[in-house]
C-alpha cells in the first residue's frame, strides 16, 4: 500500500505539475502512513528506478516555449498555432 500511494504521489508531482505535500497525502491514507515515510519510499522508489522517470517531452518543450510568444496574426502566427494543437 505505501508502494502504491507513494507512486501515485511520484505520479502526480510528474504529470499534474501541481505540488502536493506528503503530509497531505498521508491524510488520505487516515494516518496509517506519515509523510516521512512516503518520502523515504519515494527514494527507494527512485534508486530502484535508476532515477529513470518519464519527464517532459520535447513536444511538451516546444509547446511551453511557443506559449512564450506573443500571437501573430500573420500566416506564422497560423504556423505557431497549428504546431501547438
Amino acid at each position: 500500500q505505501l508502494a502504491a500511494v507513494t507512486a501515485l504521489y511520484m505520479a502526480m508531482k510528474l504529470y499534474s505539475g501541481k505540488l502536493i505535500k506528503t503530509g497531505d497525502l498521508a491524510f488520505v491514507t487516515h494516518g496509517v502512513y506519515s509523510g516521512e515515510e512516503i518520502s523515504k519510499m519515494e527514494t527507494e522508489i527512485l534508486f530502484a528506478l535508476e532515477w529513470r522517470m518519464n519527464g517532459p517531452t520535447a513536444l511538451d518543450f516546444v509547446q511551453l516555449f511557443l506559449a512564450l510568444l506573443p500571437p501573430r496574426s500573420t500566416e506564422e502566427g497560423t504556423l505557431l498555432q497549428a504546431a501547438t494543437v
